[in-house]
């Protein structure tokens, strides 16, 4: 499993800051969000790759923090195939390199994340995003026609 680097990023919103933080290899800066009230959600910050990969994973470490009182913050993922946006899952907010797993493996070429702040407590927060990368699949050839059995071979399953 390789894991590729983003090359570049979107922030439509301008919700973010040093965005290109995201995906510089130091996993001690990151990209930050500005501050989200409860019941709301920030822009999204998607990193893209010039050349789309062959896919099942992303992985991404980030963070949330909130003043003073109680806050419920999540992060969520999502990843561009199949000409759309596919939820990916929510990022454990602990700074620590975590993957998510695609249901399959597809064609990509960007993901995406938001901050939420759920409306259930009365404060909201901000969001770092410290790393974040796309996991690529070298698939081999066909093996005996089947691309089942050359992905399990490109996993060492047999």
């Amino acid at each position: 499993m390789n894991q590729v680097t983003p090359t570049g990023y979107i922030d439509e919103d301008d919700w973010w800051s040093n965005e290109t933080n995201a995906y510089d290899d130091n996993i001690n800066t990151s990209a930050d969000t500005d501050y989200i009230d409860a019941g709301t959600q920030s822009g999204h910050l998607e990193l893209n790759i010039a050349l789309p990969v062959s896919c099942d994973r992303i992985r991404a470490a980030a963070l949330a923090f909130y003043n003073e009182g109680r806050a419920w913050l999540s992060m969520g993922a999502e990843v561009y195939y199949n000409d759309g946006w596919h939820f990916a899952g929510n990022l454990i907010l602990d700074g620590q390199l975590r993957e998510l797993l695609l249901n399959g493996i597809y064609v990509v070429g960007k993901m995406r994340f938001r901050g939420s702040a759920s409306e259930d407590y009365p404060e909201g927060g901000y969001f770092s995003l410290y790393e974040a990368d796309f996991g690529q699949v070298s698939i081999r050839p066909l093996v005996n026609g089947s691309l089942a059995e050359s992905v399990l071979l490109e996993k060492g399953l047999v």
